[in-house]
């Protein structure tokens, strides 16, 4: 089976125009969060997202006395996550480690979130917290990294006002654990199955300085991340300039399957591929997508059901750089596109 993918830019620049002047919507809300101490591997960890503009975080804490391993897959519902960063204390024992994971606009639906290890470590907690209002074509902004030693742990984000920041902790375990600070909700805090170390995670509402900390008893080393998750309109999707949308098409001629899953690459990201959106829907034939100011970017998509994926096409670029908006083209125009050919077989 072919799928085409169609980049039209006399008609994305029209389009851009009417998009960026749409209001933002509600800010971020945290939906919930479950977590799972783990004791088998590949960890797993059930959770279902819900809601308008849904987005998925998870956040894995992992240490291990020797070697601490790293993370070689992560997954929900079999869809990949996206990796957006990892802090590493090296006087842990070994390392101690956090990270965050990302999948914007996952389905409504109960599955399990899944992480793989080179090896297994002495102890992991796995958690995953689902949010609305999300935008989906740039759901994060820059996320921070902190490591030190006693109390508090924590770390200082630049966000807004309708963001929400994730923090997402790793603590060597000494005494109870860790204490949310005034005014953040926690998501858990917990020990491993084992009790080397602890794990906790927080939301909070954003400031253009977002704290998010915790108090922790004793003086363990630890790691922390904190990940600002930007509304629908309100730096992602509906909040940069004129001429910056691009819509992507294609032909469907699958009839078996559930989702589209739609990747893209830019220089930015490099070598990391992005979620545009992981499930659109069955017979959903074109996207618009912002693409900023990022530049070189490619685009990959694959069709999925149950009984699993057809594979990521090979990718299709577009130019180095956006476009500047042409003037609007009379009405007798004619639009023309420039064709990838994709060829997908989804069984």
């Amino acid at each position: 089976m072919r799928r085409m993918l169609v980049i039209a830019p006399l008609f994305l620049a029209l389009l851009a125009s009417c998009l960026w002047a749409m209001p933002a919507q509600a800010a971020v809300a945290r939906n919930s969060a479950t977590y799972t101490q783990c004791s088998s591997y590949p960890c797993t960890n059930a959770h279902t997202p819900a809601g308008a503009d849904p987005f998925l975080a998870v956040c894995v804490a992992w240490w291990h006395y020797l070697s601490t391993p790293t993370i070689t897959a992560a997954s929900w519902n079999s869809l990949p996550l996206t990796h957006v960063l990892t802090a590493s204390n090296p006087s842990c024992g070994d390392t101690c480690k956090a990270a965050v994971y990302i999948l914007p606009n996952p389905s409504s639906t109960t599955a399990n979130t899944s992480i793989t290890f080179s090896g297994t470590p002495t102890a992991a907690v796995v958690g995953t917290i689902s949010f609305t209002g999300v935008d989906p074509t740039a759901p994060i902004g820059t996320a921070v990294s902190a490591i030190g030693s006693g109390s508090p742990a924590s770390v200082t984000v630049s966000s807004a006002s309708g963001e929400a920041v994730l923090d997402c902790l790793n603590s060597i375990a000494a005494g109870s654990p860790p204490s949310v600070a005034s005014g953040q909700t926690s998501n858990w805090s917990t020990f491993d199955t084992a009790g080397f170390t602890h794990n906790a995670s927080s939301a909070v509402a954003g400031t253009p300085s977002t704290v998010s900390a915790w108090t922790i008893s004793g003086t363990p080393q630890w790691a922390m991340l904190g990940v600002p998750i930007k509304p629908v309109g309100g730096g992602g999707g509906g909040g940069s300039t004129p001429g910056t949308q691009r819509v992507i098409s294609w032909n469907d001629n699958s009839d078996n399957e559930t989702c589209f899953h739609l990747q893209w690459q830019t220089d930015q990201s490099l070598p990391n591929w992005v979620d545009i959106n992981a499930c659109l829907p069955a017979n959903t034939v074109s996207y618009a997508h912002n693409i900023g100011t990022n530049t070189g970017d490619c685009y990959r998509i694959e069709a999925t059901n149950a009984g699993g994926s057809n594979g990521f096409t090979s990718p299709a670029c577009s130019a180095a750089a956006p476009p500047p908006p042409p003037p609007p083209p009379p009405p007798s125009a004619v639009l023309t596109a420039v064709p990838f050919d994709f060829e997908e077989d989804l069984l």
